[in-house]
């Protein structure tokens, strides 16, 4: 299922560092200013995957778990 994820960028908090957020694995880089921002990509397969700063500094994880069964696709 393709996926909408929204990354919120306070603009005191953003800094050289922390101004992109990837995800090789889900094919994705995200640029981030100030304010809500949004990325789509469609995983390939349940898993755990990390995203980092564009430095491989600071890192994060998105769990994509497999469709549940009772629940129907949007």
């Amino acid at each position: 299922r393709p996926v909408r994820l929204v990354v919120h960028a306070d603009p005191e908090k953003i800094t050289g560092c922390n101004n992109e957020f990837s995800c090789p694995a889900l094919g994705f880089r995200l640029k981030l200013a100030p304010g809500d921002n949004m990325v789509q990509f469609t995983p390939a397969a349940p898993g755990v995957y990390t995203c980092s700063c564009w430095m491989d500094m600071l890192f994060s994880r998105i769990l994509v778990e497999p469709p549940h069964p009772s629940k129907p696709a949007p």
